[in-house]
């Protein structure tokens, strides 16, 4: 049975003080939202695998599908948010289920970019449905003049977070869709 570090009275935080802090509005909403991509992702899981693929594989085929070339597995990592080992790894699994080859034809030798195979464009042709619908499903309990609301946030968020990261949102997401009319 494992104890509980024991904690000197007076240093830290109540657990009255956790609660507060986990129930303002900012933190709960991350809290929320943490909890909404954990579940769909879940979900995501649960109906890709028939087809024979992960969501974080299904994520990379379609960005080394739709991102203008050269993608790298640098600009994978940006886009999924993994680290380089990470994303190396996850390449490295692709590329032996033959659905991604590396190319060395960049100006640096030692870079490589990704292109989709034949395999790998068919299992993405195959997977793109059920991706979508499973997208739709779980956001279809919210209704179409909400999601714009939640857009707007999510938006602000993602470029905020990025800026005091040093990135440009635009540079980053690129397939990101336009920001809507007002």
């Amino acid at each position: 049975m494992r104890r509980r570090p024991h904690r000197r009275r007076g240093t830290g935080p109540t657990s009255t003080d956790w609660e507060a802090d986990l129930n303002r509005p900012r933190v709960l909403a991350a809290r929320l939202l943490n909890h909404a991509y954990s579940v769909t992702y879940r979900l995501s899981e649960h109906r890709l695998r028939p087809v024979g693929i992960s969501p974080v594989q299904f994520r990379a085929l379609s960005l080394v599908r739709l991102l203008s070339p050269p993608v790298t597995p640098s600009v994978l990592a940006l886009h999924l948010a993994l680290d380089s080992r990470t994303v190396s790894d996850l390449v490295s699994r692709i590329e032996a289920c033959g659905w991604v080859r590396r190319v060395r034809d960049l100006p640096d030798r030692r870079a490589v970019r990704l292109e989709l195979t034949e395999e790998g464009e068919s299992m993405l042709g195959r997977a793109w449905a059920p991706a979508i619908a499973v997208t739709e499903e779980a956001w279809s309990a919210v209704p179409a003049e909400e999601l714009k609301t939640v857009q707007r946030a999510l938006r602000r968020v993602r470029d905020t977070s990025l800026e005091k990261l040093g990135y440009r949102p635009e540079d980053i997401f690129a397939l990101a869709p336009p920001e809507p009319a007002e």
